[in-house]
């Protein structure tokens, strides 16, 4: 089913973003500009923030970068220039872990062997995002593991819709999915999506009823294991607890994770 005003994939799109050069206002010589503490941690927060998209999402992307450098130089070396030394013994094992799958998705097998499969969303792009914790090849097998928890999500989102044809369920939760999006995943998307999707939640509301205000499909389809989405679950949603989380150590010893 085609819904007009939500692109085919909204799931986060792997596009560049593009800066809009402009001239500065001139002013005279004797006045000087003094931007506040705030504003300067804000416009370089904004700078960091594209950076970091850049290098996940531009081009090439963070999984094409390791896998033409694996390609190039060989698995001996590879490992050699990326493991970082003092790596404990799991920390290492997860980095050869996560080598060998994207190996694997780089050779198209479609692998089931992602080490941080089973990790909630939050974890795992907290892991995609730190380049100070985690090596590019577990930051892209993290992200991996993420793009399928988002794809995971709106397959129920739209499996729900394309049976009932109730559009709130689809408006709302894109919402909530657009709410959850870090700075820079938030970048892949229009500055006014937010509201363009809220005004089509708004008029779906209008005509067929407002969705319980308590109720989130994002927290309930995440936790779930079934990610049941049905009426009765819309109208008395069960109470299940988020699945454990990978909580990363301090950057001095690259992180030592621990399940929470």
């Amino acid at each position: 089913m085609k819904i007009t005003g939500i692109p085919a994939n909204i799931l986060p799109m792997r596009t560049s973003v593009a800066l809009e050069k402009t001239e500065p206002l001139p002013r005279p010589a004797s006045t000087s500009v003094r931007l506040s503490e705030e504003g300067r941690d804000l416009a370089a927060h904004s700078n960091e923030t594209r950076a970091s998209y850049q290098r996940i999402y531009g081009t090439p992307t963070l999984d094409d970068r390791v896998n033409i450098e694996y390609d190039r130089v060989g698995h001996e070396n590879y490992v050699k220039r990326h493991l970082p030394e003092n790596y404990s013994a799991e920390r290492t094992e997860l980095f050869y872990k996560s080598v060998q799958y994207m190996v694997d998705v780089a050779d198209g097998k479609y692998p089931k062997n992602n080490p941080f499969a089973g990790l909630g969303r939050d974890t795992l792009v907290a892991i995609q995002e730190d380049e100070g914790n985690f090596t590019e090849m577990e930051r892209a097998a993290a992200g991996r593991a993420k793009y399928e928890l988002d794809q995971a999500y709106f397959g129920r989102i739209f499996a729900y819709t394309d049976s009932t044809r109730d559009l709130r369920v689809l408006f709302r939760g894109y919402l909530e999915y657009l709410d959850n999006l870090t700075p820079v995943e938030r970048l892949a998307y229009p500055d006014n999506e937010h509201e363009r999707v809220a005004e089509r939640l708004a008029h779906a509301q209008k005509e067929t009823g407002s969705l319980p205000e308590g109720f989130s499909l994002w927290k309930y389809i995440n936790w779930d294991p079934k990610g049941r989405l049905n009426l009765e679950a819309l109208l008395d949603p069960s109470k299940t607890e988020p699945a454990a989380a990978l909580e990363a150590g301090p950057a001095a010893d690259h992180g030592n994770s621990r399940l929470r």
